[in-house]
């Protein structure tokens, strides 16, 4: 913008010395002195050379060369230095001094437009340097910001992918506790019908127990009744005997004795029968009042095998081994150890829900105090 100002000025002043150079306001300065009698020696003008002719071409004296020149050659006037007249200049000293004076102005502009650029190209050189000083400047600053968004980024996401895990292992230990809590609750309530179903299998194993004693002593009194009937089939099968080895003489007196001993003999057998069908009455009223109680399907399941040998024994006339009353012992002692096997599972499960519960606390105080800008999102 300097440059374009300078440039105008000295265009401006290019026109003002044109308009000085005119006749009606020329001013010279005359740099050597000539022969002031010098145009009266010429004869033709010293420009253009064509002869001085009076009343034709009349010869003029330029005021600064002081030669003699033709009207034509000299049309620029100047003023006096003595006087504010205006005198008469020839073309050549007309173009010189006015030469002069353009290379004097031109020098002049031009060392100012040098020492204009010259300021210029400083300050564009220093420009130039702290353009790229800022440039490089911002182009760390750009980068450090570039480098400092990726760590960010990558903090951001690392924290983030850290807190979607700490929910997902929050939302399996809640899982694994619930779960865990159901199954306790379902152990304790198992145990709880293991306890109620011990307390039945205890009462109906004193009453069987009671019943078993009452059978046995029948079962001894059957068996007492069975013997002596045995004692009688003995003699009577001993008197018959004793009665065909001897021959009776008389066929009417075998004939009685036989009718007499079977009659008694199966008089015998239907008291036997009696108290047979009276015990089988008895086991399967027992039998029915085993069936009808709470528990009575397992029960069944356990204590068939004593009714049915029972019956066996009484249907077979054998000896009763007391062996079940022993199996129901046992079978109570290991529903016994099942229901402590329960407690102890019931414990344990208690003591790893606590000790989870702990862990997922443990959990969430160091979440919480690694990353404390994130507490609201738990």
């Amino acid at each position: 913008m300097t440059t374009d100002r300078r440039h105008s000025e000295f265009a401006i002043n290019t026109e003002l010395f044109q308009k000085e150079s005119r006749p009606s306001s020329a001013a010279f300065s005359t740099d050597q002195l000539a022969d002031q009698n010098a145009y009266k020696k010429d004869k033709f003008c010293s420009i253009c050379g064509q002869l001085f002719l009076y009343g034709l071409n009349q010869k003029l004296t330029c005021q600064v060369c002081f030669r003699g020149v033709c009207g034509k050659c000299s049309v620029q006037q100047k003023s006096s230095e003595e006087s504010s007249e205006l005198v008469r200049v020839c073309n050549n000293c007309c173009s010189k001094n006015l030469q002069a004076q353009v290379n004097e102005q031109f020098n002049s502009q031009l060392i100012i437009l040098r020492e204009e650029v010259d300021a210029l190209s400083q300050k564009l050189s220093i420009a130039t340097e702290e353009t790229k000083i800022e440039s490089d400047l911002k182009r760390q600053v750009k980068e450090h910001y570039k480098k400092q968004l990726e760590d960010t980024t990558r903090e951001e996401m690392e924290i983030k992918n850290a807190m979607e895990n700490f929910k997902q292992n929050n939302i399996k230990l809640d899982l694994q506790s619930t779960q865990m809590e159901k199954k306790i609750e379902r152990m304790i309530e198992e145990s709880k019908n293991k306890d109620l179903l011990i307390t039945a299998v205890k009462e109906q194993s004193e009453e069987i127990q009671i019943q078993i004693g009452k059978n046995q002593e029948q079962a001894e009194s059957l068996k007492q009744t069975i013997n002596d009937q045995k004692s009688e089939n003995d003699k009577i099968a001993e008197e018959v005997k004793r009665v065909e080895e001897g021959k009776a003489n008389s066929k009417d007196i075998q004939i009685e004795l036989k009718n007499s001993n079977e009659m008694e003999l199966a008089l015998k057998l239907s008291r036997i029968r009696e108290k047979i069908d009276e015990k089988k009455e008895e086991i399967s009223q027992f039998y029915r009042r085993l069936m009808e109680s709470r528990d009575g399907e397992i029960l069944k399941q356990e204590n068939i095998g004593i009714l049915e040998k029972i019956i066996e024994f009484l249907e077979d006339k054998k000896g009763y081994k007391s062996l079940e009353s022993s199996h129901i012992i046992e079978q109570l002692k290991n529903q016994t150890y099942e229901i402590l096997q329960l407690k102890s599972n019931y414990l344990r499960l208690k003591h790893e829900t606590e000790r989870m519960a702990e862990k997922k606390e443990k959990k969430k105080n160091e979440a919480m105090t690694s990353n404390p800008c994130n507490c609201a999102i738990q």
